[in-house]
């Protein structure tokens, strides 16, 4: 049974499930996170159980700190019975700060003393010289159009070339093997 959780860092950033006890027949222990809300899940690699005189911590190193559900499983040496605790989102939003070496935020201690002006030194501008324009180039003149044939003249093609190809078909049909043989 999972006792507390706790939230560490946010670069490196460390999940940690405390837990009273395990199984009693449990010969692997090993961690699983889910980042898709508990519907798949994936063994972590990063994982290292400690035992204390309180019990047991589970430790998940991370990379990040995205939101992800944590949660411990074990099983017994003939990998028969399989036992897992309930998941745990970290980090919870709206948390407090748990600690860490994250520099946390701190309320800064106002100055005693009111500070004075200072004076800026007077620094002389001089105006730079305005650029020369560039010289013009005349824009290209655009080309003419390819002269495209008047639609009377394009029907005239399609039917001399239709006229050419029926001529060709009729004079291959005669010399050819379709020939009527006597």
């Amino acid at each position: 049974m999972v006792t507390d959780t706790v939230w560490l860092g946010s670069t490196a950033a460390t999940a940690k499930l405390e837990l009273l006890t395990l199984p009693e027949t449990a010969t692997e222990v090993w961690g699983e996170v889910s980042a898709d809300g508990g519907r798949t899940w994936a063994r972590w690699e990063n994982f290292q159980l400690r035992e204390d005189d309180s019990g047991y911590a589970a430790m998940f190193s991370l990379s990040d700190s995205s939101p992800r559900h944590f949660r411990v499983r074990t099983s017994n040496s003939r990998e028969a019975l399989y036992w897992c605790s309930d998941a745990f989102l970290l980090p919870e939003n709206g948390t407090e700060d748990q600690g860490g070496n994250r520099g946390g935020s701190i309320t800064p201690i106002a100055p005693v003393r009111t500070p004075a002006p200072v004076q800026s030194p007077e620094v002389s501008v001089t105006p730079s010289p305005e650029p020369t324009p560039a010289p013009a180039v005349p824009a290209p003149t655009p080309e003419p159009p390819e002269p495209t044939p008047a639609p009377a003249a394009q029907g005239l093609f399609a039917v001399l070339g239709l006229t050419v190809c029926g001529l060709f078909g009729a004079a291959i049909t005669r010399a050819g093997p379709f020939k009527k043989r006597k």
